[in-house]
């Protein structure tokens, strides 16, 4: 935990974030800075967090920022529940920079409300969603954005 997130993937860059251990499901390698979901299977959570998914449609709702890999090769790769940092935003103020996944990102989208890209490491700039709300243009290919938090439940 204690290393810069060399991924370039999703990283806290304002508002108060805080680091707590979570679950995981088994067998998952997931990147530092991807960003993670509650798993649903079947309308019913499990209560492990999984990568984030290009739509939270299903009560899968964005928790936070993975932020320590989880690689094939750790010894608990294959055990469901086994904990992991996240980067938590607890307050309303909470944003994150990352890459731009897919479509062309100009000062234009600020304010656009978009989906991630498959795996949830980068954002999906000209596809409508309910992932993140981008807040700051950095670059063509690097942008600020808070996750939208909204409360989705599973029927």
């Amino acid at each position: 935990l204690n290393y810069t997130n060399k991924t370039q993937n999703f990283y806290p860059v304002k508002g108060v974030w805080t680091l707590e251990q979570r679950p995981f499901v088994a067998s998952t390698a997931i990147e530092a800075g991807t960003a993670v979901s509650i798993q649903v299977v079947t309308s019913n959570p499990t209560g492990n967090l999984i990568a984030a998914p290009v739509s939270q449609a299903t009560g899968q709702n964005i928790v936070g920022i993975l932020a320590e890999t989880i690689a094939t090769t750790d010894s608990d790769y294959a055990t469901a529940g086994k904990l992991r940092g996240v980067w938590i935003p607890i307050d309303a103020n909470c944003e994150f920079t990352g890459p731009v996944g897919s479509g062309t990102f100009t000062l234009a989208d600020v304010g656009r409300t978009c989906a991630l890209v498959t795996g949830g490491k980068s954002v999906a700039v000209d596809t409508n969603g309910n992932a993140c709300t981008i807040t700051k243009f950095i670059s063509s290919t690097r942008l600020q954005a808070k996750f939208n938090m909204a409360p989705i439940q599973t029927a």
